[in-house]
């Protein structure tokens, strides 16, 4: 079964990848739902990453 990824900040698709069949994801595709997973994309970390002041090697400019 294939499910979509998308960004949970900005709601951009990221692709798709492939899931195990559960009763969960039986259970949405049976009422026609989309299965949806979340992750954030470069961005919008990028920009998390600089509001919260951290570079990306985890340094804090504070």
């Amino acid at each position: 079964m294939v499910y979509e990824i998308k960004c949970a900040w900005c709601g951009k698709s990221m692709g798709t990848k492939e899931c195990e069949h559960t009763e969960f994801t039986l259970s949405l595709k049976k009422m026609g739902l989309p299965i949806i997973s979340h992750a954030i994309c470069p961005i919008c970390s990028k920009k998390a990453l600089e509001d919260a002041n951290i570079s990306d090697e985890g340094e804090n400019h504070e």
